[in-house]
Parts: structure tokens; C-alpha cells; sequence
């Protein structure tokens, strides 16, 4: 999707949600390990993307799960990158006083109606399907070594679609209760 594409996308969330500047986007490993293996450099291309301020987060949750990672693979050195990058942006907190996925620590942050308004920049299909559910979350993605923001949703669409309605029967009532 290009730049224009993503504004309109964005003016969406921005009119139906509350989305505004500095927007909060939660990055997790695999959307760092992928941006480093096309040399993207992601602070950088956001903004220009997006066309806006931009605040990067990340939580202890998502850096622990590249430790996890590494271990797994057996190769310390595997995620040391994509760890370094995560480090460097804003650390949210999470609540998790245990290790959790990545996918459960961002799925509780946002939790059934994203009220602080999150822009998650994953490559996890899982999450990306499980997050579609939920009305108001944009999705960011790196595609062929360019970025991409996701279309709406269909919970994204229905909700769009009942605050046009909400405010359409409140102008209504209110032209009539003029007369």
C-alpha cells in the first residue's frame, strides 16, 4: 500500500477511534527481524510512511521472547539484532510478572477495544488473524522491503459502520426535535 493509501487508512482510525500524533506503535521481534533482513531502517521509513509522529514501544515480554527464541534455535546470536533495535525504542509496561509470548503480552495490551490506541507492527500471522478480531488495531507489516498498513478489518469496518449510524439517527433526532 502506498504512502497516500496509508493516510486515508489511517484517517479511518483517526475519525472513528481517536487515533492522533504521536502515534503508539508496539513493534515485536519478527517485524524487527524482517526489517533487518531487507537493511529497512525503521524509525526512519515509519514516520515517512505514515507521515506523522511516531512513538516506537516495545515491552520486556517481546525482548525476553527473542532470549526464548535463540535459546530454542540454539544460536545465541540468531535475534542479537533485532533485540539491539527493540532495546532502543520506548519500553511499555506490561503486567506480566511471568514470560508470556509475544503474542499474549501484545493480545492483553490491546485487549478487547485497544483504548490506548495501539498500531501493532508484527509479522506473526497468528496475532495478525487473532487481532482482526478486535475492532480499532491497525496492523503494520513489511512486504517485499517496503512497509504496509493493513486494510480495516471487518470488526473494524462493523464498528466504522455503527458510529456512522449512531451519529446519522443523532442528527436525524435532532432535525426532528427542531421542527
Amino acid at each position: 500500500m502506498s504512502a497516500k493509501k496509508a493516510k486515508k487508512v489511517l484517517a479511518v482510525y483517526q475519525s472513528v477511534f481517536g487515533f492522533h500524533e504521536p502515534f503508539q506503535i508496539i513493534i515485536d521481534g519478527t517485524f524487527v527481524q524482517a526489517a533487518l533482513r531487507v537493511k529497512l531502517h525503521i524509525a526512519e521509513r515509519i514516520r515517512r510512511y505514515l507521515s506523522a509522529r511516531v512513538e516506537l514501544m516495545s515491552t520486556r515480554c517481546l525482548l525476553r521472547e527473542l532470549d526464548t527464541l535463540s535459546e530454542a534455535v540454539g544460536n545465541r546470536d540468531m535475534f542479537i539484532g533485532a533485540k539491539l533495535v527493540l532495546r532502543r525504542f520506548q519500553l511499555r509496561h506490561c503486567s506480566h510478572t511471568k514470560a508470556c509470548t509475544a503474542n499474549q503480552c501484545i493480545q492483553q495490551m490491546i485487549g478487547k477495544r485497544n483504548e490506548h490506541r495501539y498500531i501493532i507492527a508484527t509479522q506473526d500471522q497468528d496475532l495478525i488473524e487473532s487481532l482482526k478480531h478486535v475492532p480499532g488495531v491497525p496492523i503494520l507489516t513489511v512486504a517485499g522491503g517496503r512497509l504496509f498498513l493493513m486494510k480495516p478489518s471487518q470488526a473494524t469496518k462493523d464498528a466504522q459502520q455503527k458510529v456512522r449510524h449512531t451519529c446519522l439517527s443523532y442528527f436525524i433526532l435532532s432535525a426532528n426535535c427542531a421542527l
